[in-house]
């Protein structure tokens, strides 16, 4: 009997590159004095264009609050422009906010346990708004002495995937709640250490083509947390036509488990398959190769499922992530 194998293309919802939020200290505690830097360029983007003065609306959530929607000790109503919450613009639509002695500022008492700090930034007169990506409340946890160990990628963001290429280099930037022995690795190779550190610093100078992934790691007494991102050198693109009689969209070959896929993209750098079957993973294995007048891209895949629904999409010169315009159905 015949089995059909099924794909799909998928449109997903991308993510930014930086954090819209960060602090120095990084892990900061009830007690200290901190800097909030805000990124105007991220998250709803609605102060990126902004060229007035920039606030604060602020407060924080506690072991009283019910849920991060109830602040507690919010400092000022919604349109008091009070110079304390007022941000000082550093270019570029990054702005930063000193904040003296956390739970001092806040007007905290002991008793209560302030577990994150809570924002919304407005312009003066709070007609707009800088929120997260989906419009919500922005949040910065409070780490207290007896907290758990954490990592944290300060640059670039956990779970990044950085597009790049021989001889770039990539700042890296790690932090640990606690003081403990930090390591970070590339493919498995340890390329920076501290013993009882906070921070670790370090320079990738991008060396060889491929996917490489990149694990700050920290351990303290049998503790463990890591954090992880990647970056990718594409290999130099195969030049070679598809084969005869396939066409642009999904082809199922004779062998059944296996596709070809044809895809228009003409003056592009490069394209990769990203789906189900590879965990929607940039993987030089899926880089597609590039017809000789260089209009169509194409890759065939093998061990596949028949019968089984694959979704897929393209991602083209890194940046850009298309649905085969081809598919009868498309997921959001």
């Amino acid at each position: 009997m015949y089995q059909k194998l099924l794909l799909l293309a998928i449109i997903l919802l991308s993510y930014n590159s930086q954090a819209q939020v960060t602090a120095t200290p990084v892990f900061p505690g009830p007690e200290d004095n901190v800097t909030i830097t805000f990124n105007a360029k991220e998250g709803n983007m609605g102060l990126a264009t902004e060229t007035g003065d920039i606030y604060a609306h602020t407060g924080v959530i506690t072991d009283k609050s019910t849920s991060t929607s109830d602040w507690k000790f919010v400092k000022f109503p919604w349109t008091t422009n009070d110079p304390s919450v007022k941000l000082t613009p550093q270019g570029n639509g990054i702005y930063t906010l000193s904040i003296a002695n956390i739970r001092a500022f806040y007007g905290v008492p002991a008793t209560d346990k302030i577990l994150k700090l809570a924002f919304v930034f407005r312009n003066s007169n709070g007609s707009k708004e800088g929120k997260t990506a989906a419009g919500g409340d922005i949040f910065y946890d409070i780490y207290s002495s007896g907290s758990v160990l954490k990592t944290l990628l300060v640059t670039p963001v956990a779970s990044s995937t950085i597009y790049s290429a021989i001889g770039q280099m990539i700042n890296v930037k790690g932090a640990a709640s606690i003081a403990s022995n930090l390591t970070l690795t590339d493919n498995g190779v340890l390329i920076a250490s501290a013993n009882a550190a906070k921070e670790l610093t370090k320079t990738i100078t991008v060396a060889s083509e491929g996917g490489h992934t990149v694990v700050f790691k920290a351990e303290l007494n049998g503790a463990v947390d890591s954090a992880t991102f990647s970056y990718v050198v594409t290999p130099t693109i195969t030049i070679a036509d598809p084969p005869k009689g396939a066409e642009l969209g999904a082809n199922i070959n004779a062998v059944g488990d296996s596709v070809t896929l044809l895809f228009q993209a003409p003056l592009k750098q490069s394209v990769y398959v990203i789906g189900s079957f590879n965990n929607y993973q940039v993987d030089t294995k899926y880089l597609m190769k590039k017809s000789v007048d260089g209009k169509t891209w194409w890759l065939s895949i093998g061990g596949l499922t028949p019968g089984q629904i694959y979704t897929y999409q393209y991602l083209v010169d890194g940046t850009l992530n298309v649905a085969d315009p081809l598919s009868t159905l498309v997921l959001d």
